[in-house]
């Protein structure tokens, strides 16, 4: 008796696991098939691309009119820059900086989150304020442009290209993402660039401009920062995070940054830190898996703090004549460190 129950409760449980794994097979059979029908028959709308192009104005500043040691103090117009002799109450000349009739422009903070595209960022012609010009998809995406200004002439603008259809749709869309803008932005003007680049393309030239800040992430894709000639002022702060993808930092020495850190997850990563240090700086590198190689720039004094490499290959080369620098000289301190790949560090 006992055996026929036993014999029973063994075909029971064999059925029902049978069903089990039937439902499995089903589910993972039927859910793609499913999702595929949804994209085929949902879609993404056919595009309709518009061209824009729009600069905002940026303000002027305060102009001041006088001297550095009493600023409320007019004196006769000289070209900026110039030594005017004045006399102080003791009655003995001295030279004070003329500051002229030049405007003083207030800081600004540029914000970018753009995606699913090809993007270029550099300088605007001389006299201009921010701009974007290019094309995009308007069915699939929204572009937004805002400018707030603070009492004290602060101000920021930010830029924006978002999706209007769900990632599920445009997963399972047959066309292609065709979005393609330039920004440029203003010479002459303190501005941080703060943001994110993400699932596409991008070509960020920045040298030339007067820069206090650029922190941005650089996620999916294929990503290029380059410095091709000294910024206005030596930058304050360096901050880069990339995702998956390659990034190219190209001339970073050219923005001569007190402080860069570079954190990458996966990918390929090539840092030139050559250009023209002019002030001392700090350099951090953090990367988990991929490849990495760091290009290190003449004339200037390098302190490795820190190298190491979890598993794989480390490479390190440091430039001949350290030695034989001037006291002068700008120190670069570097620390590096990597968790699965290869680190090479040279000349």
């Amino acid at each position: 008796m006992a055996t026929a129950e036993n014999s029973s409760k063994s075909r029971g449980c064999f059925k029902f696991g049978c069903i089990g794994c039937l439902g499995v097979i089903a589910l993972l059979v039927g859910l793609p098939v499913l999702l595929a029908l949804i994209g085929f028959f949902v879609g993404t709308p056919d595009p309709e691309f518009e061209q824009v192009d729009v600069t905002q104005p940026l303000p002027a500043g305060e102009v001041i009119e006088g001297n550095l040691e009493d600023p409320s103090t007019e004196v006769p117009l000289a070209p900026p820059g110039t030594a005017v002799p004045t006399e102080d109450l003791a009655g003995e000349n001295r030279q004070v900086l003329d500051l002229g009739t030049e405007a003083v422009p207030p800081a600004g903070t540029i914000r970018l989150d753009l995606g699913l595209g090809e993007f270029t960022v550099q300088p605007a012609p001389p006299g201009e304020g921010v701009r974007i010009e290019g094309d995009y998809d308007r069915a699939s995406f929204d572009l937004e442009e805002s400018f707030t200004e603070q009492p004290d002439g602060t101000w920021e603008y930010a830029i924006e290209l978002h999706q209007r259809v769900s990632w599920l749709r445009r997963f399972w869309s047959s066309q292609d993402v065709r979005n393609e803008l330039t920004v440029y932005l203003p010479r002459h003007h303190p501005i941080a660039l703060v943001g994110k680049m993400s699932t596409g393309k991008s070509e960020l030239e920045l040298g030339g401009l007067w820069l206090t800040e650029v922190e941005l992430q650089l996620a999916t894709g294929d990503h290029t920062l380059r410095f091709s000639e000294p910024t206005e002022k030596p930058l304050e702060r360096l901050q880069l995070e990339g995702k998956f993808g390659e990034i190219d930092l190209v001339g970073i020495g050219n923005a001569s940054p007190a402080w860069a850190r570079l954190e990458g997850q996966f990918g390929e990563y090539r840092v030139d830190l050559g250009g023209a240090w002019r002030d001392d700086g700090e350099v951090d590198l953090q990367f988990q898996f991929g490849e990495c190689r760091v290009r290190l720039p003449e004339g200037v004094r390098i302190e490795v703090e820190r190298t190491s490499m979890a598993f794989g290959e480390r490479r390190l080369e440091l430039p001949e004549g350290q030695d034989a620098l001037p006291d002068s000289a700008p120190t670069l301190s570097l620390r590096l460190e990597g968790s699965f790949g290869e680190m090479r560090v040279s000349p």
